[in-house]
């Protein structure tokens, strides 16, 4: 367990309620801080155009599998990066959840929760998740249509099973792409599937503030957080999921004319 969990759990236990709330959004927050620092400049790095000559086979081979590598590191660390920020929302969400039904046994809450203000809270959270369902199902689209065009390629370059091809060279670029295309489809769904989690989390503590064991102050301020922090990186994320698709949709490969 990290640090910060552990002092959020013996802070459940010691403290009143509001303390605890208070406790977890500046955990919440502190992480968020650290996360963004450390994810500013952390999307994908590919060369912007994947454009090059080649003496051989064999040079394109090294080549196409050096811009693969470096995808699929960049891609696992956004991912892994989107699911941290995740992990650490729902254990303080399931720690602040256990608190509240603790209060239930022992003094049912008084209903005094601001309803209105807190469907504004869940019109804000639906809002968000469907701009970003809507950004999943454009790259998505555009995923479709790289996987169909490099198969559409690979038919006329590669011929029978790959065995016999037309354009070796071509060949090459047209199975590069669709396995790019491949793992990019695969690599989306898991970075929009986090998000999705996400802000079932948020609806989650909104609920809990419609019993008045949340203060409609503290989800305001997570929200807050959330559009200040989380918002602004996956919009760029959004952006580089884009170019990416891009970069590899123009790959093409020359080779050079020996004399």
């Amino acid at each position: 367990m990290k640090p910060g969990l552990r002092n959020f759990s013996h802070c459940m236990n010691a403290a009143p309620l509001d303390n605890l709330m208070r406790f977890l959004l500046a955990i919440f927050i502190s992480f968020v801080l650290s996360f963004t620092a450390k994810t500013s400049f952390a999307q994908v790095s590919v060369p912007s155009a994947q454009v090059s000559t080649v003496a051989n086979i064999a040079e394109a081979d090294r080549l196409l599998q050096s811009w693969s590598n470096s995808t699929k590191i960049g891609l696992k660390s956004m991912i892994s990066q989107e699911t941290g920020v995740t992990s650490e929302i729902q254990a303080g969400v399931s720690k602040l959840s256990q608190s509240c039904r603790i209060l239930e046994k022992l003094k049912p809450p008084e209903i005094k929760a601001e309803q209105s203000k807190l469907a504004s809270f869940t019109k804000s959270v639906d809002s968000l998740s469907e701009s970003r369902q809507n950004n999943r199902a454009d790259l998505l689209d555009r995923i479709k249509r790289l996987n169909e065009a490099a198969k559409q390629g690979s038919a006329a370059n590669c011929g029978f099973l790959g065995l016999m091809p037309k354009d070796p060279l071509a060949c090459q670029v047209d199975t590069y792409k669709k396995e790019m295309s491949e793992l990019l489809a695969e690599s989306v769904n898991s970075f929009y599937n986090s998000i999705n989690t996400r802000y079932g989390l948020y609806r989650q503590a909104i609920k809990e503030a419609q019993s008045s064991c949340v203060q409609p102050g503290f989800i305001d301020k997570l929200l807050k957080a959330d559009t200040d922090y989380l918002v602004p990186y996956e919009d760029r994320s959004y952006t580089a999921f884009k170019n990416l698709i891009e970069s590899i949709n123009s790959a093409y490969l020359n080779q050079a004319i020996t004399k």
